[in-house]
C-alpha cells in the first residue's frame, strides 16, 4: 500500500468497515501521498479520522479530499473540513442511481409493511424512524 500511497494522484477508499480498517489511513500514511494528490472516502467515515483529514489539508500535505461519509452523518455545518475550498462533500449519497433508490424504496416499504404485520425483520437496517413515522401516521387516521 504505501509504494500505491507515494504514486497516485487519486486514492479512493472503497475498503469494508471492520476492527481491521478503522484509522486505516492515518498521519503516516498521508505524509506518504504527494502533496498535489487527492484523498477519497466513499465508503465509512472513520477509516480516515476527520482531525487527520483536517491537518493534511492544512498543512499541504495533501492537495484535496472528496469525501460521501463522515464520522457524524449528517455533516455538522461547523466542520472545520467546510471551510476548505478544496474539500468536496456529498451527503452519502454516492450509491445514488435511480434503480438503486427504487430497491432501497421497495426493500423498506416491504419491511414496514413486515413490522405492521407483526413479522420479524430479515433486514436489520431498516429505519426504524421510518416505522415509527408510519405507526404514528396510522394512529391519528384510526382514531
Amino acid at each position: 500500500m504505501d509504494t500505491l500511497l507515494k504514486e497516485a494522484y487519486f486514492v479512493v477508499i472503497l475498503v469494508l468497515y471492520t476492527a481491521e480498517t478503522v484509522g486505516m489511513i492515518g498521519k503516516r500514511e498521508l505524509k506518504l501521498m504527494k502533496n498535489t494528490a487527492t484523498l477519497i472516502n466513499v465508503i465509512r467515515g472513520g477509516i480516515v479520522d476527520e482531525t487527520t483529514f483536517y491537518n493534511a489539508l492544512k498543512s499541504g500535505t495533501i492537495w484535496a479530499v472528496g469525501l460521501d461519509v463522515f464520522e457524524t452523518e449528517p455533516i455538522p455545518l461547523d466542520n472545520l473540513l467546510l471551510t476548505f475550498p478544496n474539500v468536496t462533500v456529498l451527503p452519502h449519497i454516492g450509491s445514488v442511481s435511480k434503480k438503486m433508490r427504487l430497491a432501497m424504496m421497495n426493500i423498506n416499504a416491504q419491511a414496514i409493511m413486515d413490522v405492521l404485520e407483526g413479522w420479524k425483520l430479515e433486514n436489520k437496517t431498516v429505519c426504524k424512524k421510518s416505522i415509527n413515522v408510519l405507526r404514528s401516521n396510522e394512529s391519528r387516521t384510526d382514531s
